[in-house]
């Protein structure tokens, strides 16, 4: 589902320079080999066991991964949408996945699995490393990506808000707003839920990578930040950046926003800066 506000421009200390470098992503491939449909007189399932070959980059080396899928797509017949399970495990089986997700593609070196929303909802992604199958983050819409070149380095910030369309949420209060995930490559480091008791709008906030070195190029609106001036032998101290997020309050749409930034990799909460009577930020 689209969304309805525009990407904001967030300046702090430092000017971000924005280029039209493409982002490398990595491509997939498959087809299904078996199906069969089972229908009644309110829906029609729709059961696909197949397998699929992706390829991805690992540093200067392109590799391909072959993924055997079971699907399970439940079409309702009053509505345009559907619901879609799969269940997920690499060519050898040492790993498997259930997750609900209509598709799968790999960006970033990493399994993508999304879930199409209809227009109540917002599309909702999963991601997971490839190679062991470890879940990383979820979120909605879209997420921000830092990433060191020809390496396998990669930190996502992802919000999953209330509108996404796996009901992820559903087990917070009500005033919970969002859950933010930062992650790396290979697991999940530090999540936080967001609360508030204002009219703040559900649907996931426009979002904006803030860097601090001139020797970073940020790239799509400010969603994907390269870390130039490293290489994979990076030090922690050598990751500090920030994110921002913004939402809308009432009817009049007031503007407020979300800074956080990043410390020697690690999430400075205490730091952060955002109006306390319509926040509330909590560590999970």
């Amino acid at each position: 589902m689209k969304k309805l506000y525009p990407i904001f421009i967030f300046i702090l200390l430092f000017a971000c320079k924005e280029d039209n470098q493409p982002e490398n992503n990595t491509s997939s491939a498959g087809a299904k080999n078996a199906s069969f449909v089972e229908k009644n007189t309110n829906e029609t399932i729709l059961n696909n066991d197949f397998f699929q070959s992706f390829q991805y980059e690992e540093g200067e080396n392109v590799k391909t991964k072959i993924l055997h899928i079971k699907q399970k797509e439940t079409i309702f017949s009053k509505s345009l949408f559907s619901n879609s399970e799969m269940q997920i495990s690499d060519e050898k089986g040492t790993w498997k996945i259930e997750t609900k997700a209509h598709e799968l593609s790999v960006k970033n070196n990493t399994l993508v699995a999304k879930t199409k929303a209809d227009y109540d909802h917002e599309d909702t992604y999963s991601l997971y490393n490839i190679e062991t199958g470890k879940h990383l983050l979820d979120y909605s819409y879209n997420c921000m990506t830092v990433r060191i070149p020809q390496s396998n380095f990669k930190r996502y910030i992802g919000f999953t808000a209330r509108s996404n369309s796996n009901n992820l949420l559903k087990d917070y209060d009500a005033d919970v707003i969002g859950i933010i995930t930062y992650a790396s490559e290979t697991e999940t480091l530090k999540r936080f839920m967001v609360k508030s008791n204002a009219e703040v709008n559900k649907t996931t906030p426009s979002m904006e990578l803030i860097s601090f070195d001139e020797n970073h190029s940020l790239y799509e609106s400010n969603q994907l930040l390269y870390l130039m001036n490293l290489t994979q032998n990076y030090k922690p101290e050598d990751l500090n950046f920030a994110f921002a997020f913004k939402f809308y309050l009432g009817e009049a749409a007031e503007e407020s926003a979300i800074l956080i930034e990043i410390k020697n990799d690690i999430v400075d909460l205490k730091g952060a800066k955002f109006n306390d009577k319509v926040f509330q930020i909590k560590e999970l």
